[in-house]
């Protein structure tokens, strides 16, 4: 990432300030993940900026999407799940890289998939495919913002597969599903300019028993449910662009070790 560029980023943002929660870090372009991360029988939730190899806590980041990634609604009624009216403005963090926007994903790749602990079973998700796999869920419980939140990529036929829609309401279906060990990058799309709380929860299959097979004494180890905050063309306060700006050091920056 280019400094100079980012601070022209950041003063052309401070001209059309906003409303919103101070963030101490604000994300703009790069390859970042949603992290997920697990040891001694825990999971926990980060943000991981892969540009520098950086993990901060998801309250402390806000996620910008900004005109940069602003489209009009498609046509195709297999994109009605993201709820919004024909030819209106759709913002779409996209699932392939850009030049200057958030590149974003869910990654679990820090994840041993050979941990003894975590089992493979055989999803009933039709939008998976079928075997034994080191599953990572995550599920989408809750969303405050202004417009409507989805989430889906690209599927092997060409069309949209739809992993999360609030259009509908939030339900079981709601879960992108990511196996133990790598990262997967999707579309984020929102349909109205402000800033979306985004609740999220990890969870995999434990082998309770320690007898490496899938049985009734099994269960599932969830993580704490974790909000992630994005910004659709709305800017925090101006404390967090000292931070953009490299004029302070608020950011919170942290390793995770489980």
């Amino acid at each position: 990432m280019q400094n100079h560029k980012c601070k022209l980023l950041a003063l052309a943002l401070l001209l059309s300030l906003g409303k919103a929660q101070a963030f101490s870090t604000v994300l703009t372009e790069g390859h970042t993940d949603v992290g997920v991360g697990y040891g001694s029988g825990a999971l926990g939730m980060e943000v991981h900026y892969e540009e520098t190899d950086t993990e901060y806590e998801p309250d402390d980041v806000l996620l910008y999407a900004g005109s940069n990634v602003r489209m009009s609604m498609p046509s195709d009624p297999d994109y009605g799940f993201i709820g919004a009216a024909l030819g209106t403005d759709i913002w779409v963090l996209p699932e392939v890289q850009q030049p200057d926007a958030l590149f974003l994903g869910f990654g679990a790749e820090e994840i041993d998939p050979n941990d003894p602990t975590i089992l493979a079973y055989s999803s009933s998700d039709s939008r998976v495919t079928s075997g034994p796999v080191k599953w990572i869920q995550i599920s989408l419980l809750a969303v405050n913002g202004p417009g409507k939140f989805s989430v889906f990529d690209s599927g092997i036929f060409g069309g949209p597969r739809n992993w999360m829609a609030t259009s509908d309401g939030i339900g079981s279906q709601d879960l992108f599903l990511i196996p133990v060990g790598s990262h997967g990058h999707v579309n984020w799309a929102f349909t109205e300019k402000g800033i979306y709380d985004v609740e999220l929860q990890a969870s995999l299959l434990f082998d309770s028993n320690n007898n490496g097979m899938v049985d009734q004494n099994d269960s599932r180890i969830y993580s704490s449910a974790t909000t992630y905050h994005f910004g659709v063309e709305t800017v925090p306060e101006p404390a967090s662009f000292l931070a953009l700006l490299g004029l302070s050091t608020l950011a919170v920056r942290r390793r995770r070790n489980l």
